[in-house]
Parts: structure tokens; C-alpha cells; sequence
């Protein structure tokens, strides 16, 4: 969801009056996305976990690393981190472009 969004302000950013032509259609579109991107992995770890419903061997701490098998929770993190750094990264571009507009916007003042 988050890279969803950053990916939004990256459009936003890049190619505003593009940007401001899109159709209402886009931002529905967008949360369909973000929805069917989670569905496999939330199906997968219910097929997985389904397997082993009667053994009670995890402790009372609800955290993910407890309720699913290590290669799960290691898939599920690995498309966490790589969501994350391909966000950073297009944040840091989008702060570039950001930064770069103002400092001609004050140029053209001074």
C-alpha cells in the first residue's frame, strides 16, 4: 500500500499536469491494485497455515514470525523490504525534483 502511494506521488510529481487530468477512475483503480497485490500473499499464508491448524506449539505472543512457516515469513519480508527500498529511492527522487523546482522558483525572485 505504501509503495502504492509513493508511486502516486511519484506521477504527481514527475507529470503534474497529467496528473491533474486523471479521471476519478485512477484513484479506484489504484486502491483495486493495492487490494489484488495483497491477495495472493494473504491466500498463500491461509493455505500454508490451514496445514498445521491442530498444532498448538507457538506461545502466546501474536507476532507474525509465530503464525506462519520461516519460508512465509521470509517471503513476506523480503516483499517488504524490496516495497521499501524502491519507495525510498523513488522518494529521493521525488525530493530532488521538489527541492530542484523551489530553488528555480526562488531564482526567478532574486
Amino acid at each position: 500500500m505504501s509503495f502504492l502511494s509513493c508511486f502516486d506521488r511519484f506521477i504527481s510529481v514527475t507529470y503534474p499536469t497529467k496528473y491533474l487530468r486523471l479521471t476519478p477512475w485512477y484513484g479506484y483503480s489504484l486502491t483495486f491494485i493495492t487490494f489484488a497485490s495483497s491477495l495472493p500473499t494473504t491466500i498463500a499464508s491461509g493455505i500454508i497455515v490451514y496445514q498445521t491448524k491442530n498444532v498448538y506449539d507457538t506461545n502466546a505472543v501474536c507476532v507474525l514470525q509465530n503464525g506462519v512457516p520461516d519460508f512465509m515469513f521470509f517471503a513476506l519480508r523480503g516483499i517488504r523490504i524490496i516495497a521499501s527500498c524502491t519507495g525510498t529511492m523513488l522518494y529521493i527522487f521525488i525530493g530532488y525534483k521538489i527541492f530542484r523546482a523551489s530553488y528555480n522558483l526562488l531564482c526567478l525572485f532574486f
